[in-house]
């Protein structure tokens, strides 16, 4: 089942929980690793990693993204991925209503 998350704080904090599990899967701390930090240039998650994380994304919020929505501007930094998924999901939707 999806979760419902109604702030955008708490899906910034699902998400750095995530990468840090990723990373600490390849013996690496995400700890250090700020909202705007571009993810794939800081060495922390390696591809295989990278997809784990979209395919969590869109398990995690119920979202379905497209392969040209699948970049750096979108999804490079945490304060990117939690800006795309609020847009994508019921939260997003309701602030713009």
């Amino acid at each position: 089942a999806v979760k419902t998350y109604t702030l955008e704080v708490d899906i910034s904090q699902a998400i750095r929980r995530r990468i840090a599990e990723l990373a600490m899967a390849l013996h690496r701390d995400a700890n250090a690793l700020g909202d705007d930090d571009v993810i794939p240039h800081m060495g922390l998650l390696d591809s295989a990693s990278l997809i784990d994380l979209v395919v969590w994304l869109e398990t995690e919020f119920g979202i379905l993204l497209q392969h040209d929505e699948i970049t750096v501007q979108n999804l490079g930094t945490v304060r990117a991925m939690t800006q795309f998924v609020w847009a994508r999901t019921a939260g997003g939707r309701a602030q713009r209503t």
